[in-house]
């Protein structure tokens, strides 16, 4: 069982336009605040792959947008 940042990546990576800004949004993703950011880092650089790097700042992007948006009870 692939771990949930590798499994997003994967998904990103075998998705024609994955990388896009509006690609990435429109997923609907959920619970982003489970990823760890440092291991989802350390894959892009890992995968040495161009795509993989125009898509973390968007994914970055949207998972502290999701994080902002949470309300404390």
């Amino acid at each position: 069982m692939a771990a949930p940042e590798k499994a997003i990546l994967d998904l990103i990576y075998l998705t024609p336009n994955g990388d896009d800004k509006m690609y990435i949004r429109e997923l609907r993703l959920q619970n982003l605040d489970l990823l760890n950011l440092a291991t989802l880092y350390q894959f892009v650089k890992k995968a040495d792959s161009r795509k993989l790097e125009r898509a973390l700042p968007h994914l970055v992007a949207v998972a502290e947008g999701e994080a902002a948006s949470y309300q404390l009870l």
